[in-house]
C-alpha cells in the first residue's frame, strides 16, 4: 500500500534510532517496526490498515528521543562521532498518531479508515479511554496490533513460551478484573425472557446470576491493559477451556460475589454445567449479589422480568460417582441404624 511504503522509507532514515533507551531491546526503531509489520501481515485478517498502524506504532519515538551527536572538527576527520541518545519527552500514541497524520499518502486516504487506524495507533496502550462508540474496524485493528506482537515477540524468543504468569501479574490481574466486573454485568444481557444458545448469561432473581465464563472473559478483556492481556494470553479466546479461568473464578472468590454449589452440589473448579429451559449453559459460574454489597446493581437486576422455568445441573462424573457414594453411605448408616434399633 502506497502509505506503507512511504511509512517504510521514512523508518528506513531512523535505522540508528533506539527503539527503547533502556537497552532492553536493542532493535532500532526501523527494525522494530518492521518485525512487527511482518508479524501483521502473517495474521489472517490482515489488511493495510493493520499493516500501516503495525509500523506507525511507535512513529512518536522519532520525536521523544533526541540525538544528542558530538563532531570532530575536518583536522580529525578519520575520528567517528559520538552519538547517544536522550529523551526529550514522554512518547505515547498521540504523538504516534500525529506523525502519521501528517504523511500525504495516509491523508489521501478514506476517512473511515484513517479514522480506525489513528484511533488503534492513538489507544494502543491505554485501551480504557478508547471511545465506546468506535469503529469496530478500530478495535480489531487495537486487537491486532498487540496479536502481532507477540508473534513477532514469539519469533524472537529461542524457547516456547508457557503460560505462567508472574505474583505481580496475578495481582494486576485481580484488581482489573474486579474493578471492570460490576459496571460489565450492567452492560450485559441478562433478560431471562430472551436468553439463546449466545447469551453471556441469565438472571435467576434472588440476586443469582449465570454467568458463561468463556464468554463473560472474552467481553471483560477488551478492557484489559495490554500488559495483563499479555501475562494470561487472553488475545485468542475462542471458547474452549483456558488457563486463566482458573484465576477469574479466584477474583470472583476474593470478591465475595462466587456462589460455588447448588442446591448441596459443589463442583470441581466451581464450574456448572447448567440446563435451563432448554438452553445448554456450559462452563458457568454462578455470582450472588447482596443487596447491602452491590444495591444498585441488585436493584437494577430485581427490575428484570421475573424468571419461571427449571434448571437441571449435568455433574461431571467424578463429582457424580463421589455423589452417589456419599448417599449411599447415608442408606447404608439409616438401614444400621433401623437394624440395630429392631
Amino acid at each position: 500500500h502506497p502509505v506503507e511504503a512511504e511509512l517504510l522509507g521514512f523508518l528506513n532514515t531512523y535505522r540508528d534510532w533506539p527503539y527503547d533507551l533502556t537497552g532492553e531491546n536493542r532493535k532500532s526503531i526501523y527494525q522494530n517496526a518492521y518485525d512487527q509489520w511482518h508479524a501483521m501481515r502473517l495474521l489472517p485478517n490482515a489488511t493495510p490498515a493493520h499493516g500501516i498502524a503495525a509500523l506507525a506504532q511507535d512513529l512518536g519515538k522519532v520525536y521523544a528521543y533526541k540525538e544528542d551527536r558530538k563532531r570532530f572538527p575536518v583536522a580529525e576527520f578519520w575520528k567517528r562521532d559520538t552519538v547517544s541518545f536522550k529523551r526529550r519527552c514522554l512518547e505515547h500514541g498521540g504523538l504516534s498518531a500525529f506523525v502519521l497524520s501528517t504523511l500525504p499518502s495516509f491523508r489521501a486516504m478514506e476517512e473511515r479508515t484513517r479514522r480506525a487506524v489513528l484511533i488503534a495507533v492513538r489507544y494502543r496502550d491505554d485501551p480504557i479511554h478508547i471511545p465506546v462508540n468506535c469503529d469496530p474496524l478500530a478495535m480489531d485493528i487495537y486487537e491486532s496490533l498487540h496479536k502481532a506482537a507477540n508473534l513477532a515477540n514469539h519469533r524472537d524468543d529461542t524457547a516456547e513460551r508457557s503460560f505462567n504468569p508472574t505474583p505481580a501479574d496475578v495481582e494486576q490481574f485481580h484488581e482489573e478484573v474486579s474493578s471492570y466486573l460490576l459496571a460489565r454485568l450492567r452492560e450485559t444481557n441478562l433478560n431471562p425472557e430472551n436468553q439463546t444458545a449466545n447469551s453471556e448469561g441469565i438472571y435467576l432473581g434472588d440476586g443469582i446470576v449465570v454467568l458463561r465464563l468463556s464468554r463473560i472473559l472474552r467481553a471483560m478483556a477488551s478492557s484489559l491493559t495490554p500488559r495483563t492481556r499479555n501475562a494470561f494470553d487472553l488475545w485468542d479466546l475462542d471458547g474452549r477451556q483456558h488457563p486463566s479461568w482458573a484465576y477469574f473464578v479466584d477474583t470472583l472468590r476474593r470478591m465475595g460475589v462466587l456462589k460455588d454449589n447448588w442446591e448441596n452440589y459443589r463442583p470441581t473448579g466451581a464450574l456448572f454445567n447448567l440446563r435451563i429451559n432448554d438452553v445448554e449453559f456450559k462452563n458457568c459460574v454462578l455470582l450472588s449479589l447482596d443487596r447491602e454489597d452491590q444495591p444498585d446493581l441488585r436493584v437494577l437486576m430485581d427490575a428484570l422480568p421475573k424468571w419461571k422455568g427449571i434448571v437441571d445441573i449435568e455433574q461431571d462424573e467424578a463429582t457424580l460417582i463421589a455423589d452417589i457414594k456419599r448417599k449411599s453411605a447415608e442408606v447404608d448408616n439409616l438401614l444400621g441404624y433401623v437394624r440395630d434399633s429392631a
